[in-house]
């Protein structure tokens, strides 16, 4: 069966960026380095990092300045509990800009929607009513903030 994963095409910080990766998960685990080589065949300059992240593989490239990150795409990652999206929202956002329901572009320009996963439960549990409750409320947020849209839930009963 075919694999498919992010291919991430940075200017020139891709090990800087798996290096801070490194720091905000606790899961990070670097495959492989591919290099450009010179004219002897020796390894000059880091071409790509094939890297694990929490089990999802991603490879980054360093490209140069041809093409840059936006919100096309995003990774998006589920959080069990608020102390969890706290500790990830704030390390990905330190330099970074911070964005409307939990979005956030990190210091290399790449794009993560931070997650709890009770927004998603009360999404598929909730009626419609429910839901509707809850979007109105995680409009209104930057960083998602679980109680707040727990209350819109209950508040929509």
């Amino acid at each position: 069966m075919a694999n498919i994963s992010p291919f991430i095409w940075m200017d020139d910080t891709a090990e800087q960026a798996v290096d801070f990766y490194q720091e905000v998960f606790d899961d990070v685990q670097v495959d492989s380095k591919y290099y450009n080589l010179d004219e002897d065949g020796n390894p000059t300059t880091l071409l790509l990092v094939k890297v694990y992240i929490q089990g999802q593989e991603l490879r980054f490239l360093n490209g140069g300045p041809y093409f840059k990150l936006n919100e096309a795409f995003s990774l998006y990652i589920t959080c069990e509990n608020q102390q969890e999206l706290d500790a990830i929202w704030d390390k990905l956002s330190a330099e970074g800009e911070i964005q409307e329901c939990g979005w956030v572009i990190d210091k290399f320009g790449l794009a993560w929607q931070v997650v709890p996963r009770a927004y998603e439960v009360m999404q598929e549990e909730g009626n419609a009513k429910q839901q509707a409750a809850v979007m109105q409320a995680l409009l209104k947020m930057k960083k998602i903030e679980v109680q707040g849209l727990l209350d819109a839930f209950e508040s929509a009963r």
